[in-house]
């Protein structure tokens, strides 16, 4: 019984000893649960101002290194300023570590972009949250989304957008500083519009200005617009008809205009250009030749310029024939008489016409229009109607020996003070109309006509026209030898000579 006893009184003390240590476990918890360490988290010194003010980089990026003790285990985890998931241009570790003394480096990409970059970097230990702002500075930039603005030639206003985050100044390059102009300045912080005044302009080639905006940070480029104006043609002609009399003639026609004028000609054969003599770039010259119909005609020049924006018309009007004489040009030997023969219009009354001479001393016309040529020179023959109109033809009278064309082939014996000995080839040729007769070749002497040296007589030698003849003479002292030929034509005597040497 004794023995039953005390096993009961060992298991009841076992039982008690049990309870006793769990109920020292869950005191020892307690009493810790009530009394355990709160979290803390202290920057070293050279991070405090990190944990104060955040860190700051630079566009190009870099790395800083913040530390600092626990007593908890820590982590870091990155929320965008923004609130976007991009968080990829910044990476931080180890982002995650036990309590003690922790680094940790944060590194920054390069920033290519023209926005500040901005996150925030949030520290936790146990229930303790530290927050530390990170930021990045934008490229430095400046950018003009035109760079090309094209005005009439009225001119007018430009707006240019600049987009930038450094300080500028802004040129306008050569001439065009001349009528580009800048109004009142309304520069914006970062984008802004400047405004330009663009003058009128008068030319006709296009004309091309460069706005440059100038960075004073020495990292960004300068950047240019182009403002290109266009010209305009002008063209005006004062007279745009033109009459001229059947007779034809020369016409100018003026031109004012701010290009070179180019001229579209009519497809006719009665106008024809005059090349300029450089006087003058703004006058055209034609020649109208005569209208030898009874009808009038009348064409078109158009004036205009290479882009062919502009034109003006220019009507020539040509009078129709109203008398001419179809005789025009003629040569006449002295005493040689012609008929002349004319045209007259429908309208013009041909019972009343009158001929006339300009020099009677040369020709003569007589009431039915024949000619008689008098003596050498020129005159114009007149037919003239009542009503004032008038043809007109020039006549030319020559004498028989202007047709005869002398020429030699000589050789030379001797040379002494001025007196020759030799023989002469002289040649004489037939251009005229008629025919004639050779009788003699005498050599005289020059100075002394009654001198001869020798002569050939009774040739009795005819030249059709175009026919030549040739005769040789020996001649001995002559101090200037001169060749005469005698000839006839019509029973009429001629002389003619040459000094050949």
């Amino acid at each position: 019984m004794r023995e039953e006893k005390s096993k009961n009184g060992k298991i009841k003390w076992e039982r008690a000893k049990t309870l006793l240590l769990a109920f020292c476990v869950v005191f020892m918890f307690v009493g810790c649960s009530e009394d355990e360490e709160p979290a803390v988290i202290t920057p070293s010194v050279e991070s405090e101002t990190a944990f104060a003010e955040g860190l700051s980089f630079a566009s190009s990026g870099g790395e800083e290194t913040i530390s600092f003790t626990t007593n908890k285990n820590w982590a870091i985890e990155m929320m965008p300023a923004d609130g976007s998931p991009d968080t990829g241009w910044c990476t931080v570790t180890p982002s995650q570590g036990s309590a003690g003394n922790a680094s940790v480096v944060i590194r920054i990409v390069e920033n290519t972009g023209y926005d500040k970059r901005e996150l925030s970097l949030t520290l936790r230990a146990g229930d303790l949250t530290y927050s530390i702002n990170v930021s990045q500075n934008q490229k430095a930039g400046m950018l003009l989304p035109t760079t090309e603005y094209e005005v009439d030639s009225e001119g007018g206003v430009i707006q240019v957008e600049v987009q930038t985050n450094v300080d500028y100044w802004v040129s306008i390059t050569g001439n065009a500083v001349r009528w580009i102009h800048e109004a009142a300045d309304n520069r914006a912080l970062a984008s802004e519009y400047r405004t330009y005044t663009i003058d009128a302009y008068s030319g006709y080639e296009p004309r091309e200005g460069i706005i440059t905006f100038h960075s004073l940070e020495s990292t960004v480029d300068d950047v240019s617009v182009r403002v290109l104006q266009n010209g305009s043609a002008t063209l005006n002609i004062p007279q745009k008809e033109y009459v001229v009399s059947d007779e034809g003639g020369e016409i100018t026609i003026e031109v004012q205009s701010n290009f070179e004028c180019k001229v579209r000609m009519p497809q006719v054969d009665w106008i024809a250009e005059i090349p300029s003599t450089g006087t003058s770039d703004n006058a055209f010259h034609y020649e109208i030749a005569p209208n030898t119909t009874f009808e009038s005609r009348q064409a078109e020049l158009v004036f205009y310029d290479e882009r062919e924006t502009v034109q003006e018309v220019v009507v020539i009007v040509q009078d129709a024939l109203g008398l001419i004489i179809n005789e025009q040009g003629i040569e006449l030997m002295v005493e040689e008489q012609q008929q002349l023969t004319y045209q007259i219009a429908p309208d013009i009354d041909s019972g009343n016409l009158v001929w006339s001479s300009s020099d009677e001393s040369v020709v003569t016309v007589s009431p039915d229009g024949v000619v008689t040529a008098v003596s050498k020179g020129t005159a114009v023959v007149t037919l003239a109607a009542a009503d004032g109109t008038a043809a007109t033809s020039e006549i030319t009278v020559y004498e028989l020996t202007d047709k005869m064309v002398l020429s030699y082939k000589a050789e030379l014996q001797s040379y002494n003070g001025g007196h020759v000995s030799g023989s002469v080839y002289s040649i004489i040729t037939n251009n005229s109309n008629e025919t004639i007769h050779l009788e003699m070749l005498t050599i005289c002497d020059g100075m002394i006509s009654s001198v001869i040296y020798g002569e050939k007589t009774d040739l009795n030698v005819t030249l059709e026209p175009g026919d030549s003849y040739n005769l040789g003479m020996n001649f001995n002292g002559a101090y200037r030898p001169v060749f005469i030929w005698t000839f006839t034509a019509n029973g009429k005597e001629y002389r003619i000579s040459h000094q050949p040497l």
